[in-house]
């Protein structure tokens, strides 16, 4: 099945902001030794550990994976790295484009004064979240685990990813340095291809497009390197999710080759006939897919061993 003449040359991590000529950085041979090491190491060690604890170890790991190979890629083009916006990077920003956070021009005054709204608008959301973890969640659904969790989960994603996050985002900003959210307003995707690669976790999608897709188009073309993005992109997953949960294997993987197949079709010229890349069925298609199977992503023995308990450690109860 063809797809449409006139889409995108990149995929669904599609062309983003300065990647200095869209140079390709792939990961080397010992960046995968020394993250399997990493893991291995922590699932051994993590095994007596209360599941939770286990989940956030072993995404630190990734995470701090991430954020070395994409500070090493800020070196690799070029862009000073100097030791206190190193320091910042690794500690005090999850966003994971180095390009654009050390390529902040440091010669003349960039700061960004963001609107007020902007800034009421984070505090709102971790707020929001706040009140669904310990008011919403303890309250309305303290008979009912599945819906318990789930509640305080999205809580904690609307804390840390949405709130949190930016607000750090904007704090860099009003230092002159380029940090954009990780998070773009989700809910306004017209397409799943700008769903993953423009507004949700820009963290993951910057440092895939450079690190893994550039280079694999060029050995196995665009489809297989993108549906190659989201096995991997479902792995981590499985591996930070199902893992610790001790059950659902294999849920979080099959959710994003789905997501990756339905990037495929709205490309076709069948679903470019359909209009599924835009406007109204665009929106109704990306919502579908990404929120219609979203129990495989969060599945219920992870809601169960892993949020739950990490719920009742947190006080909301």
């Amino acid at each position: 099945m063809k797809l449409c003449a006139n889409k995108l040359p990149l995929g669904v991590f599609g062309a983003g902001c300065n990647d200095r000529a869209h140079k390709p950085a792939g990961l080397r041979f010992f960046d995968a030794v020394g993250l399997g090491s990493l893991i291995l190491a922590v699932v051994f060690v993590g095994r007596t550990w209360p599941a939770w604890v286990f989940m956030w170890a072993l995404a630190v790991v990734l995470g701090g994976f991430c954020i070395w190979v994409t500070w090493r890629d800020a070196r690799n083009v070029g862009l000073p790295t100097p030791i206190a916006r190193t320091i910042g990077w690794f500690l005090l920003w999850p966003g994971m484009d180095g390009r654009a956070f050390f390529g902040s021009d440091r010669g003349a005054d960039h700061r960004v004064c963001a609107p007020v709204a902007e800034w009421f608008a984070a505090f709102v959301k971790v707020a929001l979240g706040c009140a669904l973890i310990w008011i919403i969640a303890p309250h309305y659904f303290s008979g009912q685990p599945l819906a318990f969790g789930w509640c305080g989960m999205i809580g904690v994603i609307l804390v840390l990813h949405f709130g949190i996050f930016h607000l750090l985002s904007l704090a860099w900003r009003a230092c002159g340095v380029n940090a954009q959210p990780i998070m773009y307003y989700p809910l306004a995707a017209t397409s799943l291809a700008q769903l993953w690669s423009e507004r949700w976790n820009t963290a993951f999608s910057i440092p895939a497009r450079r690190l893994m897709l550039l280079p694999l188009t060029r050995q196995t073309g665009l489809t297989g390197a993108s549906l190659t993005v989201f096995a991997v992109s479902g792995l981590m997953h499985d591996l930070v999710i199902s893992i610790p949960a001790g059950g659902g294997y294999g849920f979080p993987t099959a959710y994003f080759l789905l997501q990756g197949a339905g990037v495929w079709f709205e490309r076709t010229k069948i679903g470019c006939a359909l209009g599924l890349g835009s406007g109204v069925r665009g929106w109704l298609f990306t919502f579908t897919l990404a929120a219609g199977p979203v129990f495989w992503l969060f599945h219920p023995p992870f809601v169960r061993d892993v949020i739950l308990p990490m719920l009742d450690a947190i006080g909301a109860h």
